[in-house]
């Protein structure tokens, strides 16, 4: 019943928002979220054909861009045209080697990976990538990896003590440096959780932009430390996952923020 209801407010919103752009021209730029892609039960991942379809949609429908782009975009750097969409994969799990790798490389795709550096760490029985692997996907060019903290931990709940967010971000940092070479330039809260002291401590730290898990649409002049991401995961059907890259996203998002704040939901 949740998936129906679900489904059946996002159809009504992608037509509302069908019919409002062919009045009021809203660019749909995205930054999507994956974190596996394999044929598993886990909620998070995507099956492999399922991504492959996804993949041949945005390939026809959308400019499939670097995170780069949309960030400068954001800061008004540069102008981007409508329909534009970067993908990121957080944690970095083997698939993102064994199965994503080679499908963007065929097609030259970029992609992000936010990598948890602590490579021993597991979720949802999945296999981690390993540095080898690392290495032979940041060698091609395609794939740029940014930090994601070293252990996961939810950063929010040790904002307060800054010794603990330095070590797990600048550990990140420091890994990411020795074994690839670069800085990196921009982080995504593990599994979302920031608060102000979060985004000011991340500011502070040299970081250009800091990734979260909240959805909608990106425009310019967003907030820099609380970039939008559209999650795509197992629960999402293909006329999902094609709508939330629209003005529907954004639309469903502000009816269950009234409906939340209505009932007293959080």
């Amino acid at each position: 019943m949740r998936s129906f209801v679900k489904t059946a407010l996002y159809l009504f919103f992608y037509c509302l928002n069908h019919c409002a752009k062919l009045f009021f021209l809203r660019k749909e730029i995205s930054v999507l979220m994956y974190h596996s892609v394999e044929d598993g039960a886990w909620k998070y991942g995507v099956g492999t054909e399922m991504f492959r379809r996804q993949l041949a949609y945005l390939r026809k429908k959308y400019h499939i861009v670097p995170l780069a782009d949309i960030v400068a975009f954001m800061k008004g750097d540069i102008e981007l045209p409508d329909k534009i969409v970067a993908l990121t994969f957080d944690d970095g799990y083997a698939d993102a080697h064994e199965t994503v790798f080679p499908l963007i490389r065929g097609f030259s795709i970029p992609i992000t990976v936010f990598l948890t550096t602590n490579l021993e760490k597991q979720w949802g029985g999945l296999e981690r990538l390993t540095w080898e692997q690392v290495r032979t996907m940041h060698r091609s060019g395609l794939v740029r990896f940014e930090a994601h903290g070293h252990d996961h931990i939810n950063l929010a709940e040790v904002s307060s003590d800054a010794g603990e967010m330095t070590k797990e971000i600048e550990t990140c940092r420091d890994v990411i440096f020795q074994r690839l070479g670069y800085n990196v330039r921009y982080i995504a809260y593990a599994a979302g959780h920031k608060n102000d002291a979060v985004m000011a401590f991340v500011k502070k730290t040299g970081f250009e932009a800091a990734f979260s898990i909240s959805e909608g649409l990106i425009k310019k002049g967003d907030d820099l430390f609380s970039v939008k991401r559209t999650q795509v995961d197992r629960t999402m059907s293909f006329f999902l996952f094609k709508a939330r890259l629209t003005g529907a996203v954004d639309l469903n998002r502000k009816f269950v923020d009234f409906f939340r704040r209505a009932y007293g939901k959080k």
